[in-house]
């Protein structure tokens, strides 16, 4: 398939209408789900918790059809009773400061999406794994973590693609066993100098089927976002600077053109800007310049259409008490 860059098809978001005669009739769901969940904690030696704990989930979701004539007809989708999905953790303390941890959490969710024969998509099902390590700093006010996690899936709802509907009109999907995740992520949260905030990290995630090909390119595997902010001191006290960066890697729309084109969108970074004034304890003024630089981009790509990132704006807001 050929590879062209997403500007070039989705620019002017030109095209073929779809006929939009209305007919008459009337479709609908309804849902109904509640819960139950308890948890555990344990502290078999000094060192060491045991967290152990689940959930039970009903779920009824329903269907309706309406002709012209008001005749509505109701068709039971879905019925789950009291299905258990267990959560287990372990966290180890090296120090007060540095912990370690791992988890295991299963997966069961409902899901809505149909397939082009109308069938409501089984639902979610899997396992998730993960392990990681915490540290605090600076008397507590910096954090800092690491994980990485695997993720197991069945009946994962994946979109047949553009123009291809389920006969209520929704857009069609099937469904997806053996979907595998896998990925890292570091963070970082706190105060490194009075005054001075940081938050943010850097995360990777990939997705593949059962047979290895990789799954969702419309996302991208690896991120970055980075917010600091600084309160000024001495005469300046009430005025705090600040800043954010957003970067994502490339990221890939296949087959979604009208010819099958496989469209792609490089790498992107947008820098946001702010500055505030707490002129008293009941008055504050505060100034957001989102998309400096002015970025054209994408903030997705889906089935055929794109939605663009919003270009650069400036938000004023006072803010007052009585």
């Amino acid at each position: 398939m050929k590879s062209v860059n997403a500007f070039e098809f989705f620019e002017n978001g030109e095209t073929t209408k779809p006929d939009l005669t209305p007919t008459g009739d009337l479709a609908g769901n309804r849902i109904r789900t509640s819960a139950a969940a308890g948890v555990a904690r344990l502290k078999p030696i000094a060192p060491l918790s045991v967290i152990a704990g689940g959930r039970l989930t009903w779920w009824k979701g329903d269907s309706y059809a309406e002709d012209t004539s008001g005749i509505r007809t109701w068709t039971r989708e879905t019925d789950e009773k009291a299905v258990f999905t267990p959560y287990a953790g372990l966290v180890l303390d090296f120090s007060k400061t540095i912990s370690a941890y791992v988890s295991y959490a299963s997966v069961f969710e409902p899901q809505t999406q149909r397939t082009v024969d109308g069938n409501v998509i089984a639902p979610l099902e899997g396992n998730t794994y993960e392990a990681g390590l915490k540290a605090d700093f600076l008397d507590g006010k910096l954090s800092a973590s690491a994980a990485v996690f695997r993720m197991k899936q069945d009946n994962y709802a994946m979109a047949d693609g553009p123009g291809i509907f389920a006969p209520d009109g929704s857009a069609a999907y099937h469904a997806v066993s053996g979907m595998k995740s896998t990925g890292f992520e570091l963070e970082v949260n706190g105060e490194i100098l009075p005054g001075w905030l940081v938050a943010g990290g850097f995360a990777n995630a990939k997705a593949k089927d059962r047979d290895g090909v990789r799954q969702l390119p419309q996302i991208a595997r690896d991120s970055f976002k980075m917010f600091t902010s600084y309160r000024l001191p001495g005469n300046l006290e009430g005025l705090t600077l600040g800043g954010n960066l957003r970067w994502q890697g490339k990221t890939t729309a296949e087959g979604e053109g009208p010819n099958g084109e496989v469209y792609t969108q490089g790498s992107l970074a947008v820098v946001d800007l702010l500055a505030s004034y707490r002129f008293s304890q009941r008055l504050s003024l505060a100034v957001h310049l989102d998309n400096v630089f002015d970025k054209t981009y994408y903030s997705g790509l889906f089935l055929g259409s794109a939605r663009y990132g919003m270009p650069r704006n400036v938000t004023v807001t006072l803010r007052g008490k009585l």
